[in-house]
């Protein structure tokens, strides 16, 4: 297995700026719709890599009935990470860790949701 774990001296910028342009998506969301194990995969690779690109497929579209951009903040809400960009059936979540980092442009910064760890 020839996987990169990030640099510990790698900003957040830097780790979303990399996978902006990476073209291969880290998990698919297929058509058995978010799935414990689809989350509990993002979750993983969140903690290893503090970002993680996601792709929807048409097929979990129609089986959640939810549209992409809902889909996207549903699963960020269910793993307390930040949606930083949705772009067509693509997102990219970076890991929560406190205050927003104001150097990251967020898309439609009204739309991002702030977590608390209060109960809810």
């Amino acid at each position: 297995m020839d996987k990169k774990i990030h640099d510990q001296g790698t900003s957040t910028r830097e780790l979303i700026k990399r996978k902006r342009a990476q073209s291969r998506c880290d998990v698919n969301i297929g058509k058995k719709g978010v799935t414990e194990q689809v989350l509990n995969e993002i979750k993983r690779r969140l903690e290893l890599e503090k970002v993680v690109k996601v792709r929807i497929l048409k097929s979990a579209l129609q089986v959640t009935g939810m549209d992409r951009r809902s889909l996207a903040e549903y699963v960020a809400r269910q793993l307390n990470a930040r949606l930083v960009e949705v772009r067509g059936r693509t997102f990219i979540l970076a890991k929560y860790e406190g205050e927003r980092d104001e150097n990251i442009k967020y898309e439609n910064k009204s739309k991002v949701v702030r977590f608390s760890e209060e109960g809810g």
